[in-house]
């Protein structure tokens, strides 16, 4: 075997050899993108649940304002409705004792 064929073949084999390493720093070069994506894909998952649970907790509350805020409203009518009672009795209460004090007045004098 002449110098040159050796000298090529050593070349071939050094050129394959950092084809071989350029293969494997590319394979983990995607591993670590792989990685890395996978673990966003996780984190991006939890975070919908998050607000998927965070969203249906906000929503219960809501309901229960909403089911307060009508028993207020119904609690609200009806102290109206009492006071506009107790305006009407104590208009007439006012009237009668008008009524009295003109009678008693009337029975003095």
């Amino acid at each position: 075997m002449s110098q040159y064929s050796k000298i090529c073949q050593k070349a071939y084999s050094k050129k394959a050899r950092l084809i071989c390493k350029q293969k494997v720093i590319l394979i983990q070069n995607e591993l670590k993108e792989i990685t890395n994506l996978h673990t966003q894909l996780i984190n991006e998952e939890n975070l919908r649940f998050f607000i998927n649970k965070r969203s249906i907790t906000l929503s219960q509350k809501v309901k229960k304002l909403e089911t307060s805020k009508k028993k207020l409203e119904e609690h609200v009518e009806k102290l109206q409705e009492i006071v506009e009672e107790l305006g009407r009795e104590n208009y007439y209460l006012e009237r009668e004792g008008k009524i009295l004090r003109g009678l008693i007045r009337d029975y003095q004098g």
